[in-house]
């Protein structure tokens, strides 16, 4: 058991660089965007960024969770069937839910608190949602296989390129508050470009009908239980912005990144700890 918990530390401490160093990249972007974008600018990023949260964990509804349990476990099928089962779910259903988030781009657009010129952000929500929810079950497929170095590098390049892109839309290009929503599309893109290899070495063009059942059995109490979560973390800003004005939750907002250093370890621990307790559990020293 030493040399499990040793992989763990080692483990732990790559995911930590990789989330200490991209909180402190995104803290960094705090002074930048509160002298570039004015206070109700801002607020409307933030505000966007709260229901993205919110989305996130309906996309995924789980899957990623799903496929380290029984990928694990390997009870309803080989590993490489339950990661394509799970990927390819997650594929399709987020297709479908981002064809809604265009169709009814019109009222997303006023709860958001965007301008009629601002309405190009909705297609690039609808994008970020797509990739970072499909990248999210090749992220979880290196994270069961122990890549937590793979892992930590596609995290990094997944933060500089969105920093980069934010100052060439920011400055080259011009397009104000949109560039943080093309900066968040162009980079999720690049990640899951990244990641093509990984996704091909387990993907199947299957999807077999009882694991899906037994990953969405498992994944979709995920649901609400996340929703919870994020509820308790990015709720004040909706509802800031229904009380105030966007100004407000601008200036909240920059105040409140002061604090994320907080959920550095808890972040960085969560990362390899779910994959590891998940194979030990078959163990005869599993306690």
């Amino acid at each position: 058991m030493k040399k499990e918990l040793k992989q763990l530390g080692k483990e732990t401490a790559i995911y930590g660089i990789s989330t200490i160093v991209g909180r402190f990249l995104n803290f960094l972007l705090v002074p930048f965007f509160t002298n570039i974008f004015t206070q109700a600018e801002y607020g409307i990023i933030t505000n966007v960024y709260a229901y993205i949260a919110f989305f996130n964990i309906i996309y995924l509804y789980g899957m990623d969770s799903a496929y380290l349990k029984f990928a694990s476990t390997q009870e309803l099928g080989s590993e490489k069937q339950t990661f394509s089962t799970a990927f390819n779910s997650v594929f399709m259903t987020s297709i479908v839910l981002s064809f809604l988030i265009l169709l009814f781009r019109d009222p997303l657009a006023e709860l958001f608190g965007l301008t009629e010129n601002q309405i190009i952000i909705i297609y690039f929500v609808s994008g970020i949602l797509f990739f970072d929810a499909i990248s999210n079950v090749v992220f979880a497929r290196l994270r069961f296989h122990n890549k937590a170095l793979r892992f930590a590098t596609f995290k990094m390049i997944n933060i500089f390129s969105n920093i980069v892109l934010n100052i060439i839309a920011i400055f080259v290009w011009k397009l104000g508050s949109v560039s943080v929503f093309l900066a968040g599309f162009g980079s999720s893109l690049i990640t899951f470009l990244l990641l093509i290899p990984d996704l091909l070495k387990s993907y199947q063009f299957k999807l077999n009908k009882s694991l899906l059942q037994g990953l969405l059995k498992f994944g979709l109490p995920f649901i609400p239980s996340g929703l919870a979560s994020i509820v308790t973390q990015v709720i004040d800003r909706p509802i800031l912005l229904a009380l105030t004005d966007a100004s407000t939750v601008g200036v909240y907002q920059a105040n409140y990144k002061l604090g994320i250093f907080m959920m550095l370890f808890v972040s960085m621990f969560q990362y390899a700890w779910q994959p590891f307790y998940l194979k030990q559990s078959l163990k005869e020293n599993a306690k």
